[in-house]
C-alpha cells in the first residue's frame, strides 16, 4: 500500500543543462528578445548618466564643449561595440549569421531590423549557435517593466510639450 503523504517519484528538479548561462559581456551565446530590449537600453543609461552630469559642470562654454566631444567619442567606441555584440547575440538566438548586424548602417532598415529583433521569437531547441539563453531572471522582467513604462511615460511627455509649445506659438 502507499502512502498518500509519500514524496513523489519522479524528479522534479528543473534541466538546467539544457539552456546557455547568460553572460552579459559574452563574444559568443544567445541572447532572448527581453534581454535584447534590457541590455542595451540600462547600457545607454550607464553611458549617458555621467555624460549629463559632465555636461552640468562643464555649462555650454563652447571650448570645453569641443575637449568634451572629443571624450563622448571616445567613451561611446566600446559601447559600440557592445551594440554590435548584441545584436550578433540576438541574431544567434534566432538562428542567423551575425554579418545581417549590418542592416543597422541602412536608414529606414534599420528600424524595421531592429522591430524584428525585438520582436521575433527565437529557436527552441538548440541550434547551430548552441543552447537557448536560460529563462529570464526576475531583475530582467522588473527592468524591462521599468523601461517599458518609462518609454511610455516619454512619449507622452513629449506629446505635452509638443501641444503645449503649439499653443503658445499659436498666441
Amino acid at each position: 500500500m502507499t502512502h498518500p503523504y509519500q514524496a513523489p517519484g519522479s524528479s522534479v528538479a528543473h534541466d538546467t543543462d539544457k539552456f546557455t548561462k547568460v553572460k552579459i559581456f559574452a563574444l559568443r551565446g544567445r541572447i532572448g528578445r527581453l534581454r535584447y530590449y534590457v541590455y542595451p537600453v540600462a547600457l545607454t543609461l550607464l553611458f549617458a548618466f555621467p555624460l549629463g552630469i559632465l555636461f552640468a559642470i562643464i555649462g555650454a562654454d563652447p571650448a570645453k564643449l569641443e575637449s568634451l566631444s572629443w571624450l563622448m567619442v571616445l567613451l561611446a567606441i566600446p559601447f559600440i561595440g557592445m551594440y554590435v555584440v548584441f545584436c550578433i547575440r540576438r541574431l544567434h538566438d534566432l538562428d542567423k549569421t551575425g554579418w545581417l548586424c549590418l542592416l543597422m548602417l541602412l536608414p529606414l532598415v534599420n528600424l524595421l531590423f531592429m522591430l524584428y529583433l525585438l520582436f521575433a521569437p527565437g529557436t527552441d531547441g538548440d541550434n547551430r549557435y548552441g543552447a537557448p539563453p536560460e529563462p529570464n531572471t526576475t531583475p530582467v522582467i522588473v527592468s524591462a517593466v521599468v523601461l517599458i513604462g518609462l518609454s511610455v511615460l516619454q512619449i507622452i511627455m513629449t506629446i505635452v510639450m509638443m501641444v503645449g509649445l503649439m499653443r503658445t506659438m499659436g498666441q
